[in-house]
């Protein structure tokens, strides 16, 4: 179940909303930065052991990361990313996200992504991915939860030395790793800890017995540092939950989900783990709640668009249907997140207020793209591609009161994100470009 980064488990990429608010004043971090740009040169730091842990067969495991970091950014409290591979707790590796973390560290992030405890017990004399019982895999995942959170704390515990952010932390994960993801990010107490991570009796292999012993805290035991393990953001692709209420309130991270509707592996709604592969591989496999069902709590709860979105693509594959994209938007909305907007809304979801609206036409546009406006004056325009990329700008003086054309006669055809800044905020509307 191992393959690679622009396959599952990794060319899962990104979801989030389709607007492209950039940048507010931050106290903490160097917001003339946008975030999404891919535009430092980077240094790699390979198989750094931030620990070991004892394996579900009673072995101990090394614990490693790789460890992405801009050149040439000037910042000393660089917001941190770390990617969490999938492999359904058996397979998959670290390496398999380098490239992944590669981009976010040109676009100014510590990136990081981790190797976590693997493996577990399936039902004599077959192997995993078949599971003895459902706890087994929610103890395989439980593992992992903990690993993360100890490595979440090994960075935090060296700010100084990577010149990175305590708070600003981000966790990107796909499949199992998403699962991983969510719940470092939202079980965070003793009292919502499975039953299954406790002692249960042992696991027989024809006549052999293996013990498993209570696994301990839900933040696991390594690098008790002084520092938490909190995140402010989680990308989900095509992951899960075991149990929406972990997700509490509006104050809990903000949280990216993509998934595809039809997913076989992990299903989208509440289903049984690798419900719709054959065989009967899943039979033992724990339920859990897919994005369509987290997204059902989300809604609940009131999460508005700045902390919350869901790309939802019509299809049944376990995979990211466009990585380009995904990474974009999923990049845009942690920006966001390091340097919120200084507005909530867009003008492609509500006007700013009963006296402004913006008018763009038409889209698709093929030369030009007449923008007009009522109200506030606008500033600045800028064209940015799927990659973050700025591709072309004009300034608006405020002679031109309430109109203007912007060419875009030069730019290849595909969709982008026109800009444009209002007193201070920046809004943005997708645009596609057809000739």
């Amino acid at each position: 179940m191992r393959k690679s980064l622009l396959h599952y488990p990794t060319r899962s990429l990104l979801i989030a909303g389709v607007f492209l608010c950039v940048i507010g004043p931050s106290l903490a971090q160097n917001c003339a930065i946008d975030y999404v740009s891919r535009q430092f040169g980077v240094q790699v730091a390979r198989d750094i052991v931030y620990g070991t842990d004892t394996l579900y067969n009673g072995g101990i495991d090394s614990l490693r990361m790789n460890i992405f970091k801009p050149i040439g950014d000037d910042q000393t409290e660089r917001p941190v990313f770390i990617a969490v591979h999938g492999g359904d707790w058996i397979g998959g590796h670290r390496n398999e996200l380098d490239s992944l973390c590669y981009w976010y560290a040109q676009r100014g992030y510590v990136a990081a992504t981790i190797s976590y405890r693997l493996g577990f017990y399936g039902p004599w004399p077959l192997q995993a991915p078949f599971a003895n019982d459902p706890p087994e895999v929610v103890r395989a995942c439980f593992r992992a939860v903990q690993d993360l959170n100890g490595a979440i704390r090994y960075l935090k515990g060296r700010s100084m030395q990577d010149s990175s952010s305590t708070t600003q932390v981000y966790l990107w994960g796909a499949s199992a790793g998403a699962i991983t993801s969510m719940h470092a990010a939202y079980l965070t107490d003793e009292s919502e800890r499975p039953a299954a991570c406790g002692a249960l009796g042992p696991v027989y292999e024809f006549l052999t017995p293996h013990p498993r012993p209570d696994l301990g805290p839900v933040r696991g035991k390594l690098h008790l540092n002084g520092f938490d393990s909190s995140v402010k953001g989680v990308a989900s692709i095509f992951g899960a939950i075991i149990d929406t209420n972990l997700i509490a309130s509006v104050n809990d991270p903000a949280l990216y989900l993509y998934h595809q509707s039809g997913d076989l592996v992990v299903g989208c709604w509440h289903q049984q783990g690798l419900w719709g592969l054959p065989l009967g591989v899943g039979a033992n496999y724990p339920w859990l709640h897919g994005s369509c069902s987290i997204d059902l709590r989300m809604q609940h709860l009131g999460f508005d668009s700045s902390q919350y979105q869901f790309y939802l693509h019509q299809g049944i594959d376990h995979g990211i249907h466009n990585v380009a994209l995904m990474d974009s938007l999923v990049a845009v909305f942690f920006a966001n997140q390091v340097c919120p907007p200084t507005s909530t809304g867009t003008p492609d979801q509500a006007s700013l207020n009963d006296t402004f609206l913006v008018k763009i036409s038409p889209n698709p546009a093929d030369q030009n793209l007449n923008i007009s406006w009522e109200g506030l004056p606008i500033n600045r325009l800028r064209f940015f591609d799927l990659s973050g990329r700025l591709v072309t700008e004009m300034a608006v003086s405020h002679e031109q009161a309430s109109s203007i054309q912007m060419p875009v006669g030069e730019l290849p055809n595909g969709l982008y994100f026109l800009q444009y800044e209002i007193q201070g905020k920046f809004y943005a509307q997708r645009i596609v470009v057809a000739h």
